[in-house]
């Protein structure tokens, strides 16, 4: 019997990145049909997570993913969590689920898959009804849970894990009558209800701000509505505003020209919002965005790269996308920081790929 696979190559995550969204769909489709164990193929999706979050397949609501969904917006990958940051290695996430389905006890734990099985995520009664009594128990025994054997955390980074989630499954119900409406901004009262029951806990309240903003298409309005509670809430709404630039200008090197594009138009709408809503006065705040990814070298561009090099940069077939996603990283670029500041990007975009190209001769 061959080993399984428990932690796919990034040539194979990136495969399934970039793969087209109906392709996307079915390779979905077959490892939600496939009965393997905590822990095989898992990371399989981590590269295509972006894109999962705007095609929103019907998935399984399996135990691990009705556990974390209130935690979506503090979960990052393995290499770039840090203690301390109010944020949720990927890797944690299968040990602190069994961990919980331990002090659950064994037939509790069953009795939730049973309730779970054929039900999906699409489903917002499903989530809210199911969501309500996974959450509720789980932050009720987080006290109890310790780190399974096989786990590569410490029991103290593991505590600490175990602690920022137990805040946020405490607000669980609230949280999800907020992170239903995503992508479209939430009611206010919603929001400020679901605040001021956190007020005093600033890990919780930070990590609940992450994650509304994370399931928005405006986070600077939901930043403003966040402020308006208090001025501690405030603070924290910039922290939050910050963590989510940070997380957003990282480099799509994607060959997928309609992931291109539907990250370029996503980024840009959203910093429109943190642009109107004030967000992008501070001028600290300002340079963090102008590190967004400068997006693909435009069919014009390319006059100034070498001819065996322009051919590579920018694929025939995919130019015209490429165009569009440059478009509108270009125009952001523009308003935010004038022509003269665009053109300085993009020439030293051109003179990186040059200075790539003579190290490879």
């Amino acid at each position: 019997m061959p080993a399984p696979v428990t932690a796919p190559g990034a040539h194979l995550r990136q495969a399934v990145a970039d793969t087209t969204d109906t392709a996307l769909l079915q390779i979905v489709g077959l490892l939600d049909c496939l009965a393997y164990r905590p822990g095989e193929l898992q990371g399989i999706l981590s590269d295509a997570l972006p894109r999962l979050a705007v095609l929103r397949p019907a998935r399984p609501l399996r135990f691990s993913r009705l556990l974390f969904l209130p935690l979506d917006g503090v979960i990052v990958p393995g290499d770039s969590w840090r203690p301390g940051q109010c944020t949720l290695p990927r890797a944690a996430l299968q040990p602190i689920a069994e961990s919980l389905r331990t002090a659950m006890g064994e037939k509790a734990a069953e009795a939730m898959d049973i309730a779970l099985a054929g039900r999906t995520a699409a489903n917002a009664d499903n989530v809210a009804t199911l969501g309500t009594v996974l959450w509720t128990l789980a932050a009720e025994l987080a006290p109890r849970m310790r780190a399974p054997a096989e786990n590569t955390l410490s029991e103290r980074d593991f505590r600490e894990l175990v602690a920022i989630c137990a805040g946020v499954w405490q607000h669980g119900e609230a949280l999800w009558r907020v992170l239903r409406h995503a992508p479209d901004d939430p009611p206010r009262h919603l929001v400020e209800r679901l605040l001021h029951d956190a007020e005093g806990d600033t890990v919780t309240l930070l990590a609940l701000l992450k994650t509304m903003m994370h399931g928005v298409a405006r986070p600077g309005t939901l930043a403003s509505m966040a402020s308006d509670c208090s001025p501690a809430i405030a603070t924290l709404a910039g922290q939050a505003v910050d963590d989510w630039i940070e997380a957003s200008v990282r480099n799509d090197e994607s060959a997928n020209p309609a992931r291109l594009v539907g990250r370029a138009k996503w980024f840009a709408t959203a910093v429109d919002d943190l642009e109107a809503t004030g967000w992008l006065a501070d001028p600290a705040r300002r340079r963090r965005v102008r590190a967004a990814p400068p997006g693909p070298i435009r069919q014009q561009d390319n006059a100034a790269l070498p001819d065996h090099r322009a051919a590579a940069v920018v694929p025939t077939p995919c130019a015209p996308e490429h165009d569009r996603a440059e478009s509108f990283y270009a125009t952001l670029r523009r308003r935010l920081f004038g022509a003269e500041e665009d053109a300085k990007i993009v020439r030293k975009r051109l003179q990186d790929i040059n200075d790539q190209d003579r190290k490879r001769r």
